[in-house]
């Protein structure tokens, strides 16, 4: 007996209508499960060339310490709002603080005990703004305030920034890492 026979012409559509449609359906979550989880592009700051940096940081332990790194200058006439700071990679360290603080008033640091460090004002990452190419003070650095967690080695990988620009969102992660790391025997 052919399946037409059992079923009926009529069934057969139906049965054929109903496959096409979870069929459709699949594709559609599949879709929207890769948009879902793709991440926004580079945007203007992966237009800049950024080459990767690794620190060895000596770090003792029960020491809180200071990780710095200017951000990627803007290369736009419109201004960067930044939206979320993430360090990607974490591992046997306690974050003590992410800040924004501006390196040409402060001077440049790339590390330093204590968090933040003496007679450097920071702010809040969220919200801040990497100003315009061509602004007198064009550099934003981020600081990182971190501490050994119970070993004597600490990882960041790189840090992912989210942000803002001409109304679209953006993210770039960028490879600056840190190895800190408790110089006792």
């Amino acid at each position: 007996m052919s399946v037409s026979r059992v079923i009926g012409r009529r069934g057969l559509r139906s049965v054929l209508s109903t496959a096409l449609a979870a069929l459709a359906i699949l594709a559609a979550v599949i879709v929207l499960a890769i948009l879902i989880t793709a991440r926004p592009p580079a945007g203007p700051l992966g237009q800049v060339r950024i080459d990767a940096i690794s620190v060895d940081f000596p770090l003792p332990s029960g020491q809180v310490g200071t990780w710095g790194n200017v951000l990627p200058v803007n290369p736009t006439l419109e201004e960067i709002k930044i939206q979320e700071i993430e360090l990607v990679g974490v591992s046997g360290l306690e974050i003590e603080g992410v800040s924004i603080s501006d390196p040409d008033r402060d001077g440049g640091i790339g590390t330093a005990y204590g968090y933040p460090p003496p007679g450097v004002s920071v702010k809040p990452p969220s919200g801040s703004v990497l100003p315009s190419a061509g602004a007198d003070r064009p550099h934003v650095q981020l600081l990182v305030g971190v501490q050994l967690e119970g070993s004597s080695e600490g990882l960041i990988e790189a840090i992912r920034v989210s942000y803002e620009h001409g109304g679209q969102a953006y993210e770039l992660t960028m490879p600056f890492s840190l190895k800190a790391f408790d110089p006792a025997p």
